[in-house]
């Protein structure tokens, strides 16, 4: 019965063992299972992390290959900036050199015309100088004869109106000197006992009437052939047109001077005066060259000559 019992308990033991057996060889199976599974996933990483480093590798070399190329590139545009820089300052001293030169030029130009000027103007003075000096002789040789005449008119009681005429003309003479002297610098020229001044500025006919009134004299009358001459002279020294006191203002065709007196001989101009213009209403008269009256409108703007007639009243 013992014997039974052990072989039943060997049986039971042997088929326990068989049952784990059983078990722990599906186990292992099933942990090779899971290895092999892992092993191939593993594999299958290992490959995957074989190929992206060899594409990093490929990264890293096209990446080293772009760095030099950026280098390259790089480098060309720092000598090309340092080539652009460089002739920018070249352009920059050459366009300052320039503009230097131009400046220059101009300033010299400027210069050249300010001789022009102040020569045109020394000459005009050097003109009325002399013509000053030739009046001054004239009014000291004519004051000498006057006063030869007054000597002689004081041996004779019965010449005494003449004698007071002859002091009169002396007096005239000698004032005229005097107003020489005083208006030489006011643009005041002496001929043939008046004194005429040149305008600097422009006006109409009427202004610049006003303006010589103001002045104690009043537009230029020319009376005769040398007053015309000196005149021509004025004209030289002004360069331009000049009003004279000549107008048919008040009735027209009618010429007269400013004191009312009729003119008896002009210097006009080839075809004047011929009242033309826009509305044909020329009623005032311009030398406009020597020995050239032309007629114009009175509200035009020019130069004029004024006349001042000398005397002891004045």
């Amino acid at each position: 019965v013992c014997l039974g019992l052990l072989c039943v308990l060997l049986l039971a033991v042997i088929i326990v063992l068989c049952v784990l057996y059983t078990v722990q060889l599906d186990q292992l199976q099933d942990s090779v299972r899971n290895l092999t599974r892992d092993r191939d996933r593993l594999e299958t990483s290992y490959n995957n992390m074989i190929a992206e480093r060899d594409q990093l590798e490929t990264s890293y070399k096209n990446v080293s290959a772009e760095r030099e190329q950026l280098e390259i590139s790089y480098n060309s545009l720092s000598t090309e900036r340092n080539q652009s820089l460089r002739q920018r300052e070249e352009f920059r001293y050459g366009l300052s050199k320039i503009v230097l030169c131009v400046w220059y030029t101009v300033q010299l130009n400027q210069l050249q015309d300010s001789v022009k000027n102040l020569t045109r103007e020394r000459d005009q003075l050097e003109i009325s100088y002399n013509s000053l000096c030739v009046e001054r002789d004239q009014l000291e040789t004519s004051y000498n004869n006057v006063s030869a005449e007054r000597e002689q008119l004081e041996i004779s009681d019965s010449l005494s109106v003449e004698r007071e005429r002859s002091l009169r003309q002396r007096e005239e003479f000698r004032y005229g000197l005097s107003k020489i002297g005083k208006d030489i610098l006011q643009r005041w020229f002496y001929f043939s006992s008046s004194l005429y001044y040149i305008s600097t500025e422009t006006k109409n006919w009427s202004e610049s009437r006003q303006d010589c009134i103001k002045r104690g004299a009043d537009l230029v009358i020319i009376n005769n052939k040398e007053e015309q001459e000196f005149v021509n002279r004025l004209w030289k020294m002004s360069q331009s047109g000049l009003w004279i006191g000549l107008t048919d203002i008040n009735t027209e065709g009618v010429w007269k001077w400013v004191d009312g007196t009729a003119l008896n001989t002009g210097y006009w101009g080839k075809g004047e005066p011929n009242n033309l213009g826009q509305s044909g209403n020329e009623d005032c008269v311009v030398l406009d060259r020597p020995d050239t009256w032309i007629d114009v409108s009175c509200d035009t703007k020019t130069k004029y000559i004024c006349e001042r007639k000398i005397s002891t009243h004045n």
